[in-house]
């Protein structure tokens, strides 16, 4: 409740980069991993901007000398009544492909928000999910 009040979830992530892997295995400690974004905005890629927006709301932050050049936000999933359930696809589930069936024919193409951009592409009972 310290961490994020108004939140009833506790989430939990695999290592991804070797970095994860080092600090998993010798912090034995509670880490905290956010994208650093507020609410309705675009994560946060540099330590100009983290500080600028977010300065005030940590004791401490990791950064290192790589440049994100696309910043993606992490999927998200739950399970429910024992199947996943997928709210946000990004980072290695995105582009993909789901076939349904349909009666529709031709090519549409339907496009996201300003905040949230996708894309999807429905093509002879295909859809394409942008990432």
């Amino acid at each position: 409740s310290l961490i994020a009040p108004d939140v009833d979830k506790l989430g939990i992530m695999l290592a991804y980069t070797p970095l994860h892997l080092l600090l998993f295995r010798y912090f034995d400690g509670v880490l905290v991993a956010t994208s650093a974004n507020l609410s309705g905005e675009s994560i946060i890629k540099d330590e100009d901007n983290l500080l600028k927006k977010l300065g005030n709301v940590f004791d401490f932050y990791l950064d290192y000398a790589r440049e994100i050049r696309n910043p993606s936000d992490d999927s998200i999933a739950q399970v429910v009544n024992g199947k996943t359930m997928f709210l946000r696809t990004s980072r290695g589930l995105n582009p993909t492909y789901l076939e349904i069936k349909s009666d529709k024919k031709g090519v549409f193409l339907a496009l996201g928000s300003e905040l949230k951009n996708e894309f999807v592409i429905f093509y002879e009972n295909k859809l394409l999910i942008s990432p």
